[in-house]
């Protein structure tokens, strides 16, 4: 109540957005990595920078790159690996209509956490993609 802590400085994306909308991905980009050059451990900056190389630039390998390094960091949580693999997995599919990346992001959180529920989560869709990829072989 009347603090006397600073308000916690935390990157805004409106800019981003704005730049992303007009169809401007390499300026939204160049934004993104300001605002991360001061808060590169912010979450949401690192997975718009990802989402805008995977999905506006048709990117994959760099938006890998990206969330890679932050998962590897250290400074990245398990909800946030988790979520970065995830949406890995997610794109691998959806862009490259391949199970074998896909199954391999998601093979990382089960080798990351093991025993945990996020890696039984991950082996149970690990399995419904070699289910799904079976039934597509065996399809007239």
């Amino acid at each position: 109540v009347g603090g006397k802590m600073p308000p916690e400085t935390r990157p805004y994306y409106s800019t981003v957005s704005a730049k992303r909308k007009s169809h401007q991905p390499l300026e939204a980009i160049t934004a993104i990595r300001e605002y991360l050059s001061t808060s590169p451990d912010d979450f949401e900056g690192i997975m718009l920078l990802a989402t805008i190389q995977a999905e506006d630039l048709k990117d994959l390998p760099s938006a890998e790159k990206t969330l890679d390094h932050f998962c590897e960091w250290g400074h990245a949580s398990r909800e946030q690996v988790v979520a970065a693999l995830t949406q890995l997995a997610d794109w691998h599919l959806k862009f490259h209509r391949n199970a074998s990346p896909a199954k391999a992001m998601l093979q990382r959180i089960v080798d990351k956490y093991p025993g945990t529920a996020v890696a039984r989560a991950a082996q149970e869709r690990i399995a419904h993609l070699e289910d799904a990829g079976k039934k597509s072989i065996l399809a007239p």
